[in-house]
């Protein structure tokens, strides 16, 4: 049975086109939620299409790419290709080849295949049928999903097949390698790349149906050769359709959840609802793969819209998905670690769905959901909370219709390089959408959450070494859990984690079972660390030494899935950033500090020492913002400390009292060695006050600058005479007196000069005004 419960995925990655449309309902500002949105269409030719489409960096530029399968096919011919959609950075895009017209091309993936730093294209491709297609008006419901169109005949041999590999040269040229051919391919369904045998190289991953009816893998051997095909299982009938890929069991492998059809009839609406398995990948290159079939799983009529997540936050995987055809059911079976997955808990709804994206877009920790519905116009936006939904919005998408074959889908991309997810929309035509999100807990997506700057402008000419590191700020203090992830960054990246020495202290590949990388740290403690980036495959060593390379690629790394800073890979082969972790990471004032009361008002200088104490001490002077004033050791040739502090303005200051060898810092951060021990505080006018040390090591003290009193003079008379006012005040000889005039009686300005007190009366005249003037006579 379906358990209530509401929300959407999507993988399909077919986008590109958008005008500028506002898309908003449903407002409650509870939780994170889209509150503006731009519309901007990809302008593809008039006979291109995108019936599948992949975001990537194609040529290097640091700018979003799209990578489209375009059908070029026409009566009798169901011919697609392989193209990309190049983005000069300022919204153009100009539609480039990269494959030959191929019988049944409607799969591929991206990856860096062969270690260069550049992303490589890998296609599957079905093979010639018997019977030409026909053109139905689409939707048509129901209709069977294991033809492109209604109408379609039985397969013949599947000639024109094939598993191929594109070979970028980094500017978006590619070259084309078959890795298996017709006989060995046929009837391919679907694509993707994965380390399925953990040797740092991208694999083949691909299902065929009709008379082969496997899910099967080819292992890359790193030096530009593949493997023999390896078979995951392989059963009469299958029919398997699509998969997605992850570790379910939590072996370190990465296992196949795939959605099959066995015995499916393949008249025209006909067909089950199949059954979704899990395959378990026994490591390395070996077999067979233990098989388990997903209770309840012929709810959800997944065609390509399937995805491992972890929906419920329990840390394990979830398998989600959404129906494409014959009912409107959407929901995910929850995994439980060792492979196995319950029953379906969804919803259905009278919809039509063809896309579905899984993704932390608020950036609030928990994944969120989209799904498109093209008969409706509709784009469906789940914010997930605490593993459940706490929000639907519903957009309006325009521009979702199909292309002459195949659907369309939705994903999620940095398309204008700002530093925050934008959506795409894919089929008959791109769009992408600039949105704006209301985060109420200050993280996540658009205006919600940070990035570098205000805009996510790309760091350049900086970060190539550990010297000229970017800086990354405070991020805590030895207790804190930090964070840190590549996860929006668009290229396979490595990262790796410095000690304040120079020391490695690790580093990881393939976080959370994608091409980015990632880790988490705690016990951290005081200094200055560094974090290395680099593409896959560099070399991390100590010594502050990462190797790798090529240059010029663009990652984004984010800390506690908040702030993102974007920055390139530099000519050494990496982009280095610093963090520092200190006592007090917020700055704020100590806590029941020993009150000196107040110490004048700054015009006198006031001292400071530990003279007489036995330990050997350091102390430092911080200012009402926590600024560090002065700090001192060894005061007058002794191991004592001291200081005169001068010209201090009016506010509240803090003392702080320690042993040799203390770190003071900005923002009352002080790193004391933690013993304790007794001293002596001398200040102001021979006072003094008996300290001792806590546990923490470092002492406060807290005095106040008082206002400084102005002393004003009564005026013994005032008058008009001649359109001008007139004053006169009682003096005593040797003392000085000023006028000062205000308009607001808060800011005083100097009247004329100085003037000395002679024991008789003095005199002030000035001209009357419209303006409104106070006056006043005080001794400066």
């Amino acid at each position: 049975m379906f358990r209530a419960c509401s929300f959407s995925l999507t993988r399909s990655l077919h986008t590109i086109i958008v005008g500028s449309t506002a898309l908003v309902l449903s407002i409650d500002l509870t939780s994170a939620q889209i509150i503006d949105i731009t519309q901007h269409n990809v302008s593809l030719p008039e006979d291109v299409d995108a019936g599948r489409a992949i975001a990537g960096d194609m040529d290097g530029d640091g700018d979003i790419d799209f990578v489209i399968n375009d059908f070029v096919g026409a009566a009798g011919a169901y011919l697609h290709r392989i193209a990309w959609a190049r983005n000069d950075g300022t919204d153009n895009w100009t539609v480039l080849p990269v494959s030959n017209a191929e019988q049944g091309l409607e799969t591929f993936d991206v990856g860096d295949m062969d270690g260069d730093g550049d992303l490589d294209i890998i296609t599957g491709s079905y093979g010639h049928i018997s019977v030409a297609p026909t053109f139905p008006t689409f939707p048509t419901f129901p209709w069977n999903p294991f033809f492109p169109f209604p109408g379609i005949g039985v397969p013949q041999d599947g000639d024109g097949a094939g598993i191929r590999v594109y070979s970028n040269d980094g500017q978006g040229s590619f070259t084309s390698n078959t890795i298996v051919g017709s006989a060995g391919a046929k009837y391919t369904q679907t694509v993707a790349v994965a380390d399925l045998d953990r040797d740092r190289d991208l694999d083949i991953v691909f299902v065929q149906d009709r008379t082969v009816n496997r899910i099967a893998w080819i292992p890359n051997n790193g030096n530009g050769t593949y493997d023999s095909v390896r078979v995951a299982t392989q059963e009469d009938d299958l029919y398997p359709r699509t998969f997605d890929i992850g570790d379910v069991d939590g072996d370190g492998y990465v296992d196949i959840v795939a959605k099959a059809y066995p015995g499916s009839s393949l008249v025209v609406g006909a067909a089950d609802g199949g059954q979704i398995i899990s395959l378990k990948n026994p490591g390395g290159r070996a077999g067979p793969w233990e098989k388990i079939v997903v209770p309840e799983s012929d709810l959800l009529l997944m065609q390509e819209n399937l995805y491992l997540a972890d929906m419920n936050q329990d840390s394990f995987l979830d398998v989600v998905g959404i129906s494409e055809w014959g009912n409107g059911n959407y929901g995910y079976h929850p995994g439980d670690g060792t492979g196995n997955f319950g029953p379906v808990i969804g919803a259905g709804s009278d919809l039509y769905w063809e896309g579905l994206h899984v993704v932390d877009f608020d950036g609030d920790g928990d994944l969120d959901q989209f799904r498109t519905s093209p008969n409706a116009n509709a784009l469906i936006y789940e914010i997930w909370q605490g593993g459940a939904v706490a929000q639907v919005q519903t957009l309006s998408a325009p521009r979702l219709a199909e292309p002459q074959s195949d659907g369309s889908g939705i994903f999620t991309a940095d398309v204008n390089g700002d530093g925050q997810l934008d959506i795409v929309t894919f089929g008959a035509e791109i769009t992408w959408y600039e949105v704006t999100v209301s985060n109420p807990s200050g993280g996540g997506n658009g205006n919600g959450g940070g990035g570098n700057g205000d805009g996510g402008e790309v760091i350049d000419n900086a970060g190539s070494t550990s010297e000229d590191a970017i800086s990354l700020g405070v991020l805590g203090d030895g207790q804190a859990q930090i964070n840190f992830d590549t996860l929006q960054s668009s290229i396979d990246t490595e990262i790796a984690l410095f000690y304040p020495d120079g020391r490695l202290a690790a580093e990881n590949d393939d976080f959370n079972q994608t091409l980015q990388s990632g880790f988490g740290f705690s016990s951290m403690s005081p200094g200055t660390w560094y974090i290395a980036v680099g593409q896959y495959d560099t070399v991390f060593a100590d010594g502050f030494s990462a190797t790798g390379g090529p240059p010029g690629g663009t990652i984004a790394l984010t800390v506690n899935s908040n702030e993102s800073t974007r920055a390139r890979i530099q000519e050494t082969g990496a982009v280095w950033f610093s963090f520092e972790i200190r006592p007090n990471p917020l700055g704020l004032p100590p806590e029941r500090p020993v009150a000196l009361g107040a110490l004048g008002d700054g015009s006198l200088p006031l001292q400071f020492n530990t003279l007489g104490s036995t330990l050997d001490t350091q102390m430092a002077l911080y200012g009402p913002e926590g600024n560090l004033l002065i700090e001192n050791d060894d005061f007058s040739g002794t191991r004592q400390s001291g200081f005169s502090a001068s010209d201090l303005t009016e506010g509240t200051y803090h003392v702080a009292v320690s042993l040799y060898q203390t770190i003071f810092r900005d923002g009352f951060s002080v790193q004391a060695p933690p013993q304790a021990g007794s001293f002596v505080l001398r200040y102001g006018e021979n006072q003094s006050v008996q300290g001792a040390l806590p546990a923490d090591g470092v002492r406060w003290f807290s005095f106040e600058v008082l206002p400084r009193v102005v002393p004003e003079v009564a005026l013994a008379d005032v008058w008009l005479s001649g359109g001008r006012i007139n004053m006169s005040w009682e003096t005593d000889s040797g003392m000085s007196y000023r006028v000062q005039r205000s308009s607001d009686l808060q800011t005083w300005q100097n009247v004329g000069r100085v003037r000395a007190g002679t024991g008789a009366l003095l005199q002030h005249s000035t001209t009357l005004t419209n303006e409104k003037a106070f006056f006043r006579v005080v001794i400066p």
